[in-house]
């Protein structure tokens, strides 16, 4: 059995300038909803996994059905908020505006020590991660071969679930657009 990690596109997210912490929710927001920027030509080797795979899964996040189709998938069997990105925190006080890139990297630390303001709390990511990792075992051990196009962080979560259960593969997830990692089961 063999899972494969692809992280999505990189997204098209449209310019907000600097934002203060409560407006950062607009960005997250768009961010969510973004398509994909025009990708660069795309390694046949990527296609050829998207085609070659029995089953294909993906977040319900529209970067990631975007990329999927963009690897030439024949059929998206499986689209479920299950493997989506783990959420960004924020809050709603007063504070300078920044860009989105240092309230994302600063919320993203954040969350990361434990705050989770107005979204999903790490130990409530990991609890998803687990069922992430149980539905992905459960569908390769039907289908040889599964393909996830995925999100970089939440990908980790699901990779240390993947790795606990004995499958073998990358300690670490890309984080890069279009990266792959492979995983795969000997019982």
């Amino acid at each position: 059995m063999k899972i494969i990690f692809i992280r999505h596109g990189k997204p098209k997210v449209p310019e907000l300038g600097k934002l203060s912490a409560s407006e950062f929710q607009r960005w997250i927001e768009a961010y969510n909803n973004a398509s994909l920027a025009k990708p660069p030509v795309l390694p046949e080797q990527l296609i050829t996994l998207v085609l070659e795979s029995d089953v294909l899964v993906c977040s319900d996040l529209r970067r990631s059905i975007e990329s999927a189709k963009l690897l030439r998938a024949r059929n998206i069997e499986y689209v479920d908020a299950l493997f989506r990105e783990v959420e960004l925190p924020y809050c709603i006080l007063p504070s300078p505006k920044l860009s989105p890139a240092i309230w994302a990297l600063g919320f993203r630390i954040l969350w990361f020590m434990g705050y989770a303001g107005n979204c999903e709390s790490k130990t409530l990511a990991r609890q998803r991660a687990y069922n992430a990792a149980d539905t992905l075992h459960s569908l390769a051990r039907c289908n040889h071969t599964l393909v996830l196009v995925g999100h970089s962080i939440f990908n980790n979560f699901i990779a240390r679930q993947l790795r606990a259960k004995g499958w073998q593969g990358s300690s670490s997830i890309f984080s890069k657009y279009w990266e792959i990692s492979e995983y795969q089961y000997r019982s």
